[in-house]
């Protein structure tokens, strides 16, 4: 088992700098000088080439990246051209409003998914299981982005029950939370039923039924357990995703995350920051992949064994 973590861990490292080479190329061929917009429009060009010079934006590509990667292992991406101050700093103080979200959006996916799954799974067939796996495919079909303006037309507009937006209190949180789980909820509910039912055909559970073990008893111990393995992986790559949809769940909701805080960098061309915010949720996601590796052998010890062999 340490061996397959040692491989893991040093998989990942690569892909850490992999995702920051393609960062520092990415947010340098974006047009626009973060000069100029510092400045504003009535700098002068003596003023704005002195601002470069000590931003260093004026030296060869080569000698950026050579200092960028030196920093950035040291987790450290310079000063903020807009915010001032450090920019991890900027973006590890907005970190957890978005874990937040995030963590709260995946407990309501995990919840509802699992009981609308087994629902569905134990009377397949059923008006009971075409009535929730339509309803899933329903929701998967939903963009995020319409179910957050509809969510805040209907709920806050005109029912008034719940903020449009903001943060500071448990209620700010329900909108965008159902926002980011809704279409992933429909994907992890039919996850959570064909795994059950591939399940439910295989010899082992035959074999237990006929040894008289009840039917409850063998869906929840046999049947359900073995079919985690890719709801497991869907829903740690679905996590991940999460991340992701904040930079628009956060900017409808006016959720001050690191997604918001991502999008008025990339407009205000503060590269700082936005090196800074894409490389802790590479990190994240790149941790959550590695977490849903090492759970497959706790899980299910046929992978670990096959990891192993």
């Amino acid at each position: 088992m340490i061996r397959i973590i040692v491989r893991r861990v040093a998989a990942s490292v690569l892909v850490a700098l992999g995702v920051l080479t393609i960062i520092f190329i990415v947010v340098r061929i974006v047009p626009g000088d973060p000069a100029s917009l510092i400045l504003g429009a009535g700098a002068t060009h003596q003023q704005i080439e002195q601002l470069r010079t000590s931003l260093g934006l004026n030296q060869p590509l080569i000698v950026q990246y050579g200092e960028f990667m030196i920093n950035a292992l040291q987790f450290k991406f310079g000063t903020s051209y807009r915010l001032g101050g450090d920019a991890m700093g900027q973006v590890l103080q907005a970190l957890p409003a978005t874990l937040l979200l995030a963590a709260t959006a995946m407990a309501l996916v995990l919840l509802a998914s699992t009981v609308a799954g087994v629902a569905a799974a134990r009377r397949p067939g059923t008006l009971r299981d075409r009535a929730i796996s339509g309803g899933a495919m329903l929701l998967q079909s939903l963009p995020q982005f319409w179910v957050g303006i509809v969510l805040i037309i209907v709920v806050s507009g005109t029912l008034h029950l719940l903020p449009s937006g903001g943060y500071g209190s448990p209620l700010n949180l329900i909108l965008p939370a159902i926002t980011m789980a809704v279409s992933f909820l429909g994907m992890l509910t039919k996850m959570v039923r064909n795994s059950s039912l591939e399940q439910a055909g295989e010899g082992f559970v035959q074999t237990a039924r006929a040894k008289g073990m009840s039917e409850q008893r063998l869906f929840y111990v046999h049947i359900l357990r073995n079919g985690l393995i890719p709801v497991v992986t869907l829903a740690g790559l679905v996590l991940g995703v999460f991340l992701g949809s904040a930079v628009v769940i956060e900017t409808v909701f006016a959720w001050p995350g690191v997604g918001r805080l991502l999008i008025q960098s990339i407009l205000n061309r503060d590269y700082p920051v936005v090196e800074a915010a894409v490389f802790v949720f590479a990190l994240i996601y790149i941790g959550l992949n590695l977490l849903v590796d090492l759970l497959y052998g706790l899980i299910d010890p046929r992978v670990r064994v096959a990891v192993t062999a």
